[in-house]
């Protein structure tokens, strides 16, 4: 899958997370929302995590770094 690919599914999925979970917080109120959303937000950061560390590694490799 070409980068261009996977950049505009990625920013597609960002948008459409940030649409839902806002949706889902008017819906029922902030206070039950709350834990749905945390969990949510920290496997998104983790997620970021592993793709920088993944990326970063590819950039090593090709760079010649060790």
């Amino acid at each position: 899958m070409s980068r261009r690919v996977l950049r505009w599914t990625g920013a597609a999925l960002a948008v459409g997370s940030a649409i839902a979970m806002t949706a889902y917080s008017l819906t029922v109120g902030a206070e039950h929302a709350d834990p749905l959303v945390r969990a949510l937000g920290a496997f998104t950061g983790l997620a970021g995590l592993a793709l920088v560390a993944a990326t970063a590694d590819r950039h090593d490799r090709r760079d010649g770094g060790s």
